[in-house]
């Protein structure tokens, strides 16, 4: 599918694999709008993005909050028109024992990795199904499809998320929308990684626009054809 002139909204757009798609999709010739929580991250993005002939708009936006999520969209909307691409990338990770896990940091990890992803569906959708079209990608992570020690919550959004994807992808499918989720299975080469020490070589571990990737595959798929899972690995079989 010709992505050029399409809308792409991206949440998290700042930083990692959000920056990463949003220039990806910005070289496929998408009008891209991008939240994010800090206005320094998304205004170096989006000025990165004009300085190449791109269309950029920046949006400031806690996408754990729905009426955050509603301004997004209406400015999106009023900038560029109806969202053709939704891609949900906010998520957030509390380590630790299970036992120890406050509601407070559950309630957390629940509102970056499933919660958000639920708002800025439904508003897509808004968007998506009057036009019988639209993709949204979901970014998932290994902890969608295996199971991790002191991670619980984390892995329980993103089961949650993984099931959001299927599941609607099914109640959409033949409405001219398709859903689905790319999962890194394997440690992104990026800040947050670092600074938490992860083990293997940052040369082995996968970039962000890896993932940015494949989720252009995933925008660009002809009507024929529906891709709902991606997992992504990295090549090395030591990666952390």
């Amino acid at each position: 599918m010709e992505l050029t002139g399409k809308v792409a909204l991206i949440q998290g757009g700042g930083a990692g694999v959000g920056r990463a798609c949003a220039l990806a999709l910005a070289e496929e010739g998408c009008k891209v709008a991008f939240g994010g929580r800090t206005r320094e991250s998304i205004e170096g993005l989006a000025a990165e993005i004009r300085a190449g002939g791109g269309a950029a708009l920046p949006v400031q936006a806690d996408v754990t909050d729905p009426g955050d999520v509603r301004r997004l969209f209406q400015e999106a909307r009023a900038a560029f028109g109806p969202v053709d691409i939704l891609v949900n990338n906010v998520g957030g990770l509390v380590m630790g024992p299970f036992a120890e896990l406050e509601p407070e940091g559950w309630q957390l990890v629940m509102a970056q990795n499933l919660h958000a992803a639920c708002y800025c569906c439904r508003e897509a959708l808004a968007d998506m199904l009057p036009r019988r079209s639209g993709v949204i990608v979901n970014i998932g992570s290994g902890g969608a499809v295996n199971p991790s020690a002191n991670a619980v919550a984390y892995c329980t959004a993103k089961h949650g998320l993984r099931g959001l994807t299927l599941s609607l992808a099914e109640e959409v499918r033949g409405r001219g929308v398709k859903v689905a989720i790319v999962n890194p299975v394997g440690v992104i080469d990026k800040p947050a990684a670092r600074k938490r020490g992860r083990s293997g070589k940052p040369g082995t571990w996968m970039l962000p626009e890896d993932i940015a990737r494949a989720v252009v595959f995933l925008a660009g798929q002809g009507p024929r054809a529906l891709t709902t899972e991606i997992n992504v690995a990295p090549q090395a079989p030591e990666y952390g």
